[in-house]
């Protein structure tokens, strides 16, 4: 039997609501974003990390426009890293008004780092209050229902938010997030058999992109947004932006069964920069929508200082009092007029009479960093014995070896005096018998002409299989694989080294500046024993093989575009003798 003595508001309320927010629920009930990049602090609180200065945004989103009671967004963030710890921290508020609900939040977040040496990853939380109520323009006959009451006052509602993000040192990203993990209840009254009841179900946000750096002015940038709901299709969103001159960019976005998009930025300078959206809605809504607008104004606060203006910070400006371009490392470009003797490493020794130009080095090794030759774990500059594997407790050379020459006392008949095995450890006049003087002689264990100072005469056709190798001995980013175009070279570089069985063929591995020292030694150590096992496989006996790797300490040209670290990912190749 129904009762027909029933207050209609009563019901009508609990109705409206649970159908509206039932329609939410399946859809928009968190805020949508079209520029989802400058607006992922919204969705992910592991952003915060990225920042070394303080980034503020204010986003301004009106839905569907031309449509009655349509979305409107404003949003209000801040977010920035700790000074004194690898943590990032931000604060996030909005106003989200749809139809006749209307959501105020604010909340907080923290984040913590990792370095991992190829990029950082981070992990943040973050936590606040929502406010649900209906907006002040709602109208109804009969005020006095309970429901509508309370549902005009609102319901404030706690919210909890984790996510990751990881950023590569190359740019590229990846980010995963989970809002509204609490999955909140509301109920807009105290009769919790009518009330109104919705829950703040949770948004599962995954996120990705890569920019691709096709020239010092021109970068493309694909991303694209997954978002998943309960009992609602997974929503996609493509992006691609386009950088020119790092002052500009355009953009095209699709979002599944929703929108097309045209995007578009400004840097107006260094700390501020505007972009705009506009969605041509491709859903059903289209009939009725005069299409979104979108509007965010980015503030940069703080962070690293550019004391002359020429848009390098400070700390990557060579020159932070001088402006100048950034091909020149912001130094100002010298008048040829005015260029004095060249020293790029400022080691004190002229570009001309250093062997390591772009590195500093003492003048007793020409102008090069000192290595571990022997690889003995002492440096060349302390080893008494720096191509002889010894230990530390006889100065770098070999137990019971006075003279270090590789000959131990008790089989040498001169321990005092350094010599050679075919004459049991005593110097000979002619070691390797080619007519040249050991004491004039530049390659006194191998046998050459006269006209190279002793040394082997590398013919035009010998000198072109090393230069055709080592052209071709370049890397891809934080990779240690030989490419496929080189093996042919290096297949005739071992023919070469067999036909030669007393030459030697040195192996020095380099890295660009990208990750940190330990990262890129190791990393240049892979490239040389990748090409130390191809040529070792291919029958060149180890001894004829010596290797060493710098990471980035002795760069070919300096780092200042991915051009020029292109140039710098690479193992040299240079033929010695004994």
């Amino acid at each position: 039997m129904f009762d027909y003595n029933f207050e209609p508001m009563k019901y009508f309320i609990p109705f409206f609501l649970l159908l509206f927010w039932g329609n939410m629920a399946l859809g928009q009930q968190y805020p949508l974003f079209t520029n989802y990049i400058l607006n992922d602090f919204g969705f992910n609180p592991a952003i915060p990390g990225n920042k070394d200065y303080l980034d503020v945004k204010m986003t301004y989103r009106t839905q569907w426009t031309g449509l009655e009671q349509a979305p409107q967004t404003q949003i209000l963030s801040g977010q920035g890293v700790l000074k004194s710890l690898p943590m990032g921290v931000g604060g996030y508020l909005f106003n989200d008004v749809a139809g006749q609900i209307k959501r105020t939040g604010i909340s907080g977040a923290i984040c913590y780092g990792l370095d991992l040496g190829v990029g950082t990853l981070d992990f943040g939380v973050s936590g606040g209050f929502y406010r649900f109520r209906l907006d002040n323009g709602f109208f109804v006959e009969n005020n006095t229902d309970p429901t509508l009451a309370n549902a005009m006052d609102g319901k404030w509602t706690p919210d909890f938010s984790v996510g990751t993000y990881l950023l590569l040192n190359n740019g590229a990203f990846i980010g995963f997030s989970v809002p509204q993990i609490l999955n909140q209840k509301i109920n807009f009254n105290t009769d919790t058999q009518i009330g109104t009841r919705t829950h703040l179900v949770p948004h599962y946000y995954a996120m990705a992109g890569y920019p691709f750096k096709l020239s010092e002015n021109f970068t493309l940038e694909p991303s694209v947004l997954f978002k998943v709901t309960e009992a609602a299709p997974i929503q996609y969103d493509f992006s691609m932006r386009a950088f020119f001159n790092k002052k500009y960019w355009v953009g095209a976005s699709f979002r599944m069964h929703d929108a097309a998009t045209a995007m578009l930025g400004y840097e107006i300078n260094r700390r501020m920069s505007l972009a705009y959206a506009f969605d041509y809605t491709t859903s059903g809504l289209r009939v009725a929508s005069n299409g979104t607008h979108e509007i965010t104004l980015n503030l940069r606060l703080g962070g690293p200082k550019d004391s002359d203006g020429d848009g390098i910070l400070d700390p990557d400006d060579e020159c932070p009092e001088k402006p100048g371009p950034e091909a020149n490392n912001g130094c100002p470009e010298e008048k040829e007029e005015d260029k004095g003797p060249a020293d790029r490493d400022k080691d004190g020794i002229l570009d001309e009479d250093d062997k390591c130009p772009d590195t500093p080095g003492p003048e007793q090794n020409q102008g090069c960093p000192y290595g571990d030759r022997d690889k003995d774990g002492i440096r060349d500059e302390v080893d008494d014995c720096p191509d002889v594997y010894g230990l530390a407790e006889y100065k770098g050379c070999p137990k019971d070896d006075k003279d270090g020459d590789g000959i131990l006392d008790n089989a040498d008949k001169c321990p005092e005096v350094p010599g050679h095995i075919k004459n049991q450890g005593c110097p000979l006049d002619d070691s390797d018998g080619d007519g040249v003087r050991d004491k004039d002689d530049e390659c006194p264990e191998t046998a050459g002409v006269a006209e190279r100072n002793g040394c082997p005469k590398v013919t035009d056709e010998e000198r072109e299989i090393l230069d055709l190798a080592l052209r071709n001995l370049y890397y891809d980013v934080d990779k240690y694989e030989i490419r496929e175009e080189a093996l042919p070279f290096l297949d005739k570089l071992a023919e070469l080294m067999l036909k030669h069985p007393d030459w030697k063929l040195r192996l020095t591995g380099h890295t660009d500046d990208r990750a940190d020292d330990l990262y890129n030694i190791e990393l240049s150590k892979k490239r040389v024993e990748g090409v130390l096992f191809y040529l070792m496989n291919r029958g060149v006996p180890r001894r004829q093989l010596v290797t060493e790797y710098y990471g980035e300490a002795v760069p070919a040209v300096p780092n200042v575009d991915e051009k020029h670290r292109q140039l710098n990912r690479r193992v040299e190749l240079k033929f010695i003798w004994d």
